[in-house]
């Protein structure tokens, strides 16, 4: 049986009035390093969480809600053929699945996990939020379907179709074109000034719910002493 004298001393020197002279090492490593994996965990937890805020408030942004929608502001205005096309009420929308919560996720990475990723899973998704946000990459894209002459006049058909008014006079614009909406810079700048703060109110929350199980205990030395039978 291992003798931790100096474990002990060491111990007493934090504060802790334990005495571990006769405590079994082995199993003090396995409670400590119990411990160690909790606090690893509720770690990993709170920064999900926070992940979560992140991703809570990009997908509104893009939506034009809640709390996303205050922090990027409202959209600029639409084009005119957008609203022949779309209507001219109601929010922009979110097309092409972007704003489908399933298409945002949160990974954790970092040698120590210390790191949450928050974006569009898919290659093709990360380009069309790109185009969504930059009016010139919208143009780009779209700019071969408006030099397409069927692709022209199926658009001038659906124009007229849905606005029996519109003038015979009437002619579509040479280039597509859209307002800049940024989204991701105003709540990528925003989680930079609140994460901290996000992180340590979750690891607050955990441990006052008993998810991070004896650590309190632990770190008042109670647990050593309440439990010092269960190490011989």
């Amino acid at each position: 049986m291992a003798r931790l004298d100096s474990f002990a001393s060491n111990m007493r020197s934090l504060g802790f009035k334990v005495d571990v002279s006769d405590l079994d090492l082995r199993k003090v490593s396995r409670f400590l390093n119990g411990e160690i994996r909790k606090i690893d965990r509720v770690k990993k937890t709170a920064i999900k969480r926070a992940g979560s805020i992140v991703k809570r408030q990009l997908l509104g942004a893009v939506k034009g809600t809640g709390t996303g929608y205050k922090l990027a502001g409202p959209h600029a205005a639409r084009s005119e053929l957008h609203d022949l096309l779309h209507g001219r009420t109601g929010g922009i929308g979110a097309p092409f699945g972007i704003g489908d919560p399933r298409s945002v996720e949160i990974e954790i990475r970092g040698t120590n996990g210390d790191t949450a990723v928050v974006g569009w899973k898919k290659p093709y998704l990360q380009k069309r939020i790109e185009r969504f946000q930059s009016g010139s990459a919208a143009a780009q894209f779209f700019g071969m379907f408006f030099d397409d002459g069927s692709y022209r006049s199926n658009l001038y058909r659906r124009a007229h179709g849905r606005n029996p008014d519109l003038s015979d006079d009437y002619k579509l614009p040479r280039s597509y074109s859209q307002p800049d909406r940024p989204v991701v810079d105003p709540i990528q700048d925003n989680a930079r000034d609140m994460l901290a703060g996000w992180i340590e109110g979750n690891v607050r929350a955990l441990v006052e719910k008993g998810r991070a199980g004896d650590l309190a205990a632990a770190a008042m030395g109670q647990f050593l002493k309440g439990k010092e039978d269960d190490f011989r």
